[in-house]
């Protein structure tokens, strides 16, 4: 089994220079930005309903119609609507998978986690969002409630910092998120995913007009590889059983994940949501730009 790696020591490789770069990149997120008028000062402001037109981007399902824009919708190929400036910065919440599976069988699941979380955070902040932080298994085990600026930051690196993944128990309910989410932010998501409907139902319970949901789904190497054919059982690491593993399950649990990670992409171009996949094996810096490169394309 792979060497636990501590939140703290995930953190100390999420340096300030890299961050820095990244966030030079954030307003390819669409995630909103502080606009710029006469000076130096950024008002903090993102995309609304006033007057002063501020740029054409991509439509999010569940918007309104009216405001389509259909000879640039034409133009570019999909639909784009007409955004202005006026309301202000937008609410973000970080949703961290706590749940078992994220610890086990490859702890560095949960290390990356946390690395992940920490840059969506300082990208969101810099570009004059409020943030939040929750932490959820079937319950939720952590919360940071918005906040601004680079004191916020610190206040979700020092949460992240003290946390780790549960050993057993806990399965993952991103449902169980709606108890503290703020009506009309927007949610980036992490988490495996490794339920059988892969969280689709609960995505759904948390789709709303007008939301804009990120999520990266985070899985080891070891669960998309066969495991040894001489296995007999194997602990199920949400309950804390043995499993009798017949012949054969193996590749059959192998294929029933791959189309369970077929259905969650599908399900996620269906209904807008921003999705990318990385393993444990992929460098945190690399992961956030693979994910820009997502939402860019989308």
């Amino acid at each position: 089994m792979p060497e636990r790696l501590s939140a703290a020591a995930a953190l100390s490789s999420v340096g300030e220079a890299e961050l820095g770069k990244l966030a030079r990149a954030a307003h390819l997120l669409d995630i909103g930005r502080p606009a710029f008028g006469a000076g130096l000062r950024p008002h903090r402001t993102r995309s609304g309903q006033g007057t002063e037109f501020l740029e054409f981007r991509g439509y999010y399902p569940g918007e309104d119609m009216r405001r389509l824009d259909w000879r640039v919708s034409t133009r570019r190929g999909r639909p784009h609507v007409r955004t202005y400036r006026d309301e202000l910065s937008a609410d973000w919440q970080l949703c961290v998978d706590h749940s078992a599976s994220m610890a086990s069988p490859d702890p560095s699941k949960w290390a990356l986690a946390v690395q992940l979380a920490a840059a969506f955070a300082y990208v969101l902040l810099h570009a004059g969002n409020r943030v939040g932080l929750v932490l959820f298994s079937d319950r939720v085990h952590g919360l940071c409630p918005f906040g601004r600026g680079r004191l916020q930051y610190v206040r979700i690196a020092d949460q992240l910092r003290d946390s780790k993944a549960d050993n057993s128990g806990g399965g993952s309910a991103l449902s169980s998120t709606t108890t503290v989410l703020r009506r009309g932010s927007h949610l980036a998501i992490l988490s495996d995913f490794l339920k059988p409907d892969a969280m689709q139902a609960d995505l759904e319970k948390l789709r709303s007009p007008g939301r804009r949901i990120h999520a990266i789904q985070i899985v080891s190497p070891s669960e998309t590889e066969l495991s040894d054919p001489e296995t007999r059982s194997v602990r199920d690491v949400e309950s804390g059983e043995r499993v009798a593993v017949n012949p054969g399950a193996s590749r059959a649990a192998l294929s029933a994940l791959r189309r369970c990670q077929r259905d969650l992409k599908d399900f996620s171009v269906r209904s807008g949501i921003r999705l990318s996949s990385c393993t444990t094996t992929d460098r945190w810096q690399d992961v956030m730009l693979r994910h820009i490169a997502v939402v860019t394309r989308a």
